[in-house]
């Protein structure tokens, strides 16, 4: 009888420790399959709050006050940097009108040359048939 228990309590050890190394070969063998995984979770999460702070950069309008940088301590050095900016923000105003007056030009020919092709056709309306109304 005694025997048999020891038999038992052997068999119950031995499954234990099978048990374990086997869960020790998983746990082992996940962390090789999933650690690549991870750390391009990981490499996502970082670019993506990257990826924010340059649209929040790019997002500032013109107009809205441009935060001041702190000053250097050097005075002669502030003054040039603050003529500097607002020689840029008056240029960059400049730029800005010029391309609105450009993008109004481009549209005056387009509508100039339509019309020019429209008194060309002797003031008809065309149907979608093609016959003159």
């Amino acid at each position: 009888m005694g025997l048999l228990i020891l038999s038992f309590i052997g068999f119950i050890l031995a499954t234990l420790v099978g048990l374990a190394w086997a869960v020790v070969w998983i746990v082992f063998a996940l962390f090789w399959l999933v650690w690549p995984l991870a750390l391009l979770v990981v490499a996502g999460i970082a670019w993506r709050r990257q990826a924010r702070g340059w649209q929040r950069a790019q997002t500032v309008s013109p107009g809205a006050p441009q935060p001041q940088a702190p000053p250097s301590g050097n005075a002669a050095f502030d003054a040039y940097r603050a003529d500097t900016v607002q020689r840029l923000d008056e240029e960059r105003a400049r730029f800005g009108e010029f391309l609105e007056r450009l993008r109004k030009a481009k549209d005056k020919e387009a509508f100039d040359s339509y019309m020019a092709e429209r008194r060309g056709n002797g003031g008809h309306i065309e149907d979608m048939r093609g016959a003159s109304a």
